[in-house]
């Protein structure tokens, strides 16, 4: 009975010390998600810029290419907003 309590002793002592080891560096996922979340951005800015180029082309349609921006921005912004919710996630303490 002792050395049952003993070797469950060590075995404990064993998976407490190696739990105390060194986080791994979380640096590059945080600088990779903020290059991902500026792209994203980016990204939503180049197609409302190409929108409001098409437009300014056909006077015509203008309201047309507005409505389709403001309706893109809308959606584009929850996008940009989960990324950042990541960047967030995912900077170092």
């Amino acid at each position: 009975m002792k050395n049952s309590s003993i070797s469950v002793t060590v075995i404990l002592l064993a998976i407490l010390a190696t739990g105390c080891g060194t986080l791994p560096d979380g640096k590059p996922f945080a600088d990779a998600t903020g290059t991902w979340a500026a792209s994203v951005k980016t990204s939503g800015q180049a197609l409302s810029d190409s929108l409001s180029d098409a437009g300014s082309v056909t006077p015509s349609d203008k309201g047309t290419y507005e409505k389709c921006i403001n309706d893109f921005e809308g959606a584009w912004f929850a996008r940009v907003t989960a990324a950042q919710g990541v960047v967030a996630l995912s900077a170092p303490t």
